[in-house]
């Protein structure tokens, strides 16, 4: 499983970044650059709407990456050996959900 959460500090960062062209201080732009696609890819979505989306766009492409490209996993994939989700967890509430 691939979790995202809510809040996400590094996806608010590349969201600042894609929109704002803001640069992280330190180590912290080597985790933006990994989800600026995430947040390219939603970037037409309602401000209020945008984080959340880029959150879960961002679960999506890591399965994506996972399945796909790893060497380990994408041949248990293909086999239907393993199966990768993704999901968003909610701090609040605790809840866990599937994000498709």
């Amino acid at each position: 499983m691939v979790l995202g959460h809510e809040s996400c500090g590094a996806v608010k960062a590349t969201v600042d970044h894609v929109q704002n062209g803001t640069v992280e201080p330190g180590h912290i732009e080597a985790f933006v650059d990994p989800i600026i696609p995430a947040v390219q890819a939603v970037a037409s979505q309602p401000a209020d709407q945008l984080l959340n989306a880029a959150i879960q766009q961002n679960v999506r492409l890591q399965v994506a990456g996972l399945t796909a490209s790893s060497p380990v996993l994408a041949p248990l994939v293909s086999a239907g050996k393993l199966k990768v989700v993704a999901a968003e967890y909610y701090l609040e509430s605790g809840r866990v959900q599937l994000v498709s």
